[in-house]
C-alpha cells in the first residue's frame, strides 16, 4: 500500500529515467507535499514514532566506502521487505523531517535513499537542504 500519491510515483520514475532540470524541479515540488515511511527503533516504552523523540533511534545505513545514508520508503510493501525480522517500526515523515534528518540526526550523512533496492533514488544531502 502506497503512502505517497500516484503523481509522486510518476514524477519519481520520470526522474529516475531522465534526470533533467525540469524533471528535477517537478520532483522537488512534489516531494514537499508527501509523507514517507522512515524506519526507526523504539528504545523504550515511552518512545513515539517520531524522528525527533529522544527515545527513538532513526535507522541509517553505511555504504562500502563508509558514507552514511538514511532510508525512506513510499509504500508498506517495500518497507516490510526492508525491515524483515528487525525491530524497526515506521515513522511517517514529511519534507521538513527529511531536512531534520540531515541537520540534526546525522550532520555527516551524504543523503537519503528513497526505496532502497527497487528503483532506488538517491537524494543527495545538498539537494534536500537546498529545497525551499
Amino acid at each position: 500500500m502506497n503512502v505517497v500519491s500516484k503523481e509522486f510515483l510518476k514524477n519519481m520514475q520520470n526522474l529516475i529515467n531522465n534526470r533533467t532540470e525540469e524533471n528535477t524541479k517537478i520532483f522537488e515540488d512534489c516531494l514537499k507535499n508527501e509523507k514517507f515511511l522512515c524506519p526507526v527503533v523504539l528504545l523504550n516504552d515511552d518512545a513515539e514514532k517520531k524522528i525527533n523523540d529522544e527515545n527513538t533511534s532513526v535507522v541509517s545505513l553505511q555504504d562500502a566506502s563508509g558514507e552514511w545514508f538514511f532510508v525512506i520508503f513510499t509504500d508498506y510493501d517495500k518497507f516490510n521487505v526492508f525491515i524483515k525480522d528487525n525491530p524497526f517500526v515506521d515513522a511517517k515523515i514529511g519534507f521538513l523531517e527529511l531536512q531534520y534528518l540531515l541537520t540534526h540526526i546525522n550532520k555527516e550523512a551524504k543523503g537519503i535513499v528513497l526505496n532502497i533496492k527497487d528503483e532506488a533514488l538517491l537524494l543527495p544531502r545538498e539537494a534536500i537542504l537546498d529545497i525551499k
